[in-house]
């Protein structure tokens, strides 16, 4: 699987919500699923909401992009 083009210009909304959908596919194939299923469950077992959940994940991912500069 490869990373899908942009097709929102830079100022758009939703443009933000496309790269992070682009980006998430093509994470998810290096991260171990496993891996990810136990944060997940970890996070939902102390209390946390499935969203909650989801969103602790994405910005976790973004901070890694960022420290990388890939951002």
């Amino acid at each position: 699987m490869s990373i899908f083009s942009p097709g929102n210009a830079d100022d758009n909304q939703e443009r933000d919500a496309e790269r992070r959908e682009a980006m998430r596919a093509r994470f998810l194939d290096f991260v171990d699923s496993k891996d990810m299923y136990r944060i997940y469950q970890e996070g939902m077992a102390a209390g946390w909401s499935l969203g909650d959940v989801q969103r602790a994940i994405d910005a976790l991912v973004e901070a890694k992009a960022d420290e990388f500069g890939t951002k």
